[in-house]
């Protein structure tokens, strides 16, 4: 297996300080530089809105401001990554408000795009379509389950809602064969949450 050279390395790092946002920088400040976990948090509180929710195009290919569900997922991915798990952060406790407002969500799950992305430059999959997030929401909300049962108290209202999700992309896995490009990866991260949570039993997953 080819491996990077420290010539390669010098010249990715050179691109990234001439280009790269400082979330991204702080990113890779961590993950190469000995970068603190602090930095992170502090460029990704610049994207969070008042909601709790994130836009502002923290996913790059959607430049809506106004929160969503993946751009809200695409911080929790973030937050994993860095191992940062402290509840009562105010960047956490935004995210649980978000979620449990129910924005964006139908009795499926949560959307995966949202109709203000059309007023802003995106992607074409970012285009607000709800055939689209009937397929493509099975990922987004298998992660932001996961990140529920991890985190929030089992009494309440958001842990139930999870459980209810969960049910449904659940029963989708085993009714549908279109999951989305997101669905595979999502439903893996729910079956390790379940696992963790002790949940296998009520959703058979033994």
């Amino acid at each position: 297996m080819r491996k990077l050279t420290l010539d390669d390395l010098q010249e990715i790092k050179i691109w990234m300080y001439r280009n790269a946002r400082p979330i991204d920088l702080s990113i890779w400040q961590y993950y190469f530089e000995n970068g603190s976990k602090d930095a992170v948090l502090s460029s990704l509180s610049f994207y969070q809105n008042s909601d709790g929710g994130f836009g502002h195009a923290l996913e790059a290919d959607s430049w809506n401001p106004n929160s969503s569900p993946y751009t809200t997922l695409t911080a929790i991915i973030i937050l994993k990554d860095i191992e940062f798990a402290d509840k009562q952060h105010p960047i956490m406790q935004g995210i649980f408000n978000f979620l449990e407002s129910r924005a964006y969500c139908s009795e499926n799950g949560w959307h995966f795009n949202i109709p203000s992305n059309n007023d802003y430059p995106h992607a074409p999959w970012w285009e607000y379509n709800m055939e689209a997030n009937a397929v493509e929401g099975i990922g987004v909300t298998a992660e932001i389950v996961g990140f529920v049962f991890k985190y929030a108290k089992e009494d309440s209202e958001i842990y139930k809602k999870a459980l209810t999700f969960s049910d449904v992309i659940i029963n989708k896995l085993r009714t549908s064969e279109h999951y989305g490009d997101m669905g595979i990866g999502g439903y893996c991260v729910l079956l390790d949450s379940i696992k963790k949570a002790k949940l296998t039993s009520r959703f058979d997953c033994n």
